[in-house]
């Protein structure tokens, strides 16, 4: 069961990652065995498929940060309310999301899955105007 000191602890790693994101963040929040799911999207099976993942990402939206809302604890782990947003196409993108992360006994995520509507990316990404 996780406590809300070790959500705080997560919550608190992952917003100061999403100030300033890069790849080799990752490694400080996620473990090499991650299972990560969202939205269109392959899920990725460790760490290494993630960081491609977020590098392909990273290529697209070069900018891209975001800021956490809220969060609070779910028996194996948390639950993060955030927005990210960026340039995409020479418009700004902005989407809302929620994490759903599975911890292990270090605090590290075993698990992630991303929750959020992805026709404003998918548009904008198409070159459309939403």
């Amino acid at each position: 069961m996780t406590t809300q000191a070790e959500a705080d602890d997560f919550a608190n790693r992952f917003a100061e990652y999403w100030s300033k994101p890069t790849v080799e963040g990752l490694s400080g929040l996620l473990r090499d065995d991650v299972r990560l799911a969202a939205p269109r999207t392959p899920t990725t099976h460790g760490l290494e498929e993630g960081r491609q993942t977020m590098a392909g990402l990273f290529e697209l939206i070069p900018d891209l940060t975001g800021q956490v809302h809220r969060w609070g604890p779910h028996p194996e782990g948390l639950f993060i309310e955030f927005t990210l947003s960026g340039t995409l196409n020479g418009g700004t993108v902005s989407w809302r999301a929620i994490d759903s992360f599975e911890l292990d006994d270090e605090g590290m995520a075993t698990e992630r899955v991303s929750y959020f509507d992805p026709t404003q990316i998918l548009d904008q990404a198409q070159g459309a105007t939403a």
